[in-house]
């Protein structure tokens, strides 16, 4: 087997590079669970105690939750930043790119919850899958 320039064989430096890959969608995951709980708490006490609308509730906890994500992201998760030296460009980038998940979120929750008459819980929690998957692809291909 012929070996890359670095005097690694190819396939032991992409195993180390799925390793450290897995390693940040795994601990991704957990700051995800985390920034969930402050995001689906604020919701519900933002629904069913203040008694604000729904878009306007899911955009405060989906902007609360991920001030959450993003802190912890970079501080636990993510050793390598592209915008290292700029935090606020990499704080806006990473909120536009929430921003389009919260437009996710937001048809989710509008066509579970609104229109067909379920759990807002549990749709909150689905339409959570949904917006992991692309945040933390495109955080990882445009920020980290």
């Amino acid at each position: 087997m012929r070996q890359g320039q670095s005097g690694e064989a190819p396939l032991t430096k992409n195993a180390g590079t799925h390793a450290a890959l897995t390693l940040q969608f795994v601990k991704y995951f957990l700051v995800a669970v985390i920034a969930l709980l402050v995001d689906t708490g604020m919701l519900s006490v933002a629904v069913r105690i203040l008694a604000l609308p729904l878009p306007l509730a899911v955009g405060i906890a989906f902007l609360m939750g991920a001030c959450v994500n993003y802190w912890l992201s970079i501080k636990w998760v993510f050793d390598w930043r592209r915008f290292k030296g700029n935090g606020r460009q990499e704080f806006i980038i990473f909120l536009l790119i929430g921003a389009v998940g919260l437009m996710l979120t937001q048809a989710v929750m509008q066509i579970g919850f609104l229109w067909l008459g379920l759990n807002l819980e549990f749709v909150k929690f689905f339409a959570a899958g949904l917006t992991f998957v692309f945040n933390f692809s495109v955080r990882k291909m445009l920020l980290f």
